[in-house]
């Protein structure tokens, strides 16, 4: 049996359940994109833009210095302007609304790669999951010392029954059967329910219920 892979159910050779606090420490550091090869989600033309050119560029420039953590003073100095201007582009609106839109790009960019890297282990996923649910238990036989009768005989679980009743739910629930799917979500025993209009020439509707037992 392979060992389990990263954020997979992981269970060691012996059948232990590994707790996630026993697999070291993870990384949940963005993933970052390569920005000559970036496709944002939303194409825009110059007019879609918070502000006219002008202004829309001059926006640009103080809010990437602005996350480079520049001070107002180094920006006027680089911009050749004052810090008063500096603080009257920042009040802006299109300056926040710049800064939403660069920001909603940067994180559809980064779901995008996380689900392409999560996608990567699908496969491996997939096998892991199909071995638990074809588990057997190898036998377990426990005889009396003194007369060597057979006093106790039962399967040798490595892998604990819960895990393998899981893994089997998820298979079934990944190939279309559900239960939701096959029943739906609010499905009964007491059967359909035949619903029959009856219209008049006065247009005075009477509703008739039906029950009807499978």
């Amino acid at each position: 049996m392979k060992y389990a892979q990263p954020g997979d159910p992981l269970v060691s050779n012996r059948g232990k359940l590994v707790a996630a606090t026993d697999r070291g420490p993870q990384d949940f550091s963005l993933t970052v994109p390569n920005l000559a090869n970036f496709q944002p989600k939303t194409r825009r033309s110059g007019k879609e833009l918070p502000a006219e050119p002008q202004t829309q560029t001059v926006v640009n420039a103080i809010m990437v210095y602005t996350l480079l953590g520049m001070s107002e003073n180094e920006m006027a100095v680089h911009l050749g302007t004052s810090i008063s201007d500096i603080e009257h582009v920042k009040s802006l609106p299109a300056f926040q609304e710049t800064f939403e839109l660069v920001f909603g790009e940067l994180l559809s960019a980064n779901s995008n790669s996380l689900q392409a890297r999560l996608a990567s282990y699908a496969g491996a996923a997939v096998e892991n999951v199909m071995e638990l649910a074809n588990y057997k238990p190898k036998p377990k036989i426990e005889t009396d010392e003194e007369t060597g009768e057979v006093i106790q005989q039962e399967g040798d679980w490595k892998v604990p029954p819960i895990v393998v009743l899981k893994a089997n739910q998820d298979v079934l629930d990944r190939s279309g059967l559900h239960q939701d799917v096959l029943f739906g979500k609010h499905s009964t025993d007491e059967g359909n329910t035949l619903q029959i209009e009856i219209v008049s020439e006065q247009e005075n509707r009477t509703s008739i219920n039906i029950k009807t037992r499978r």
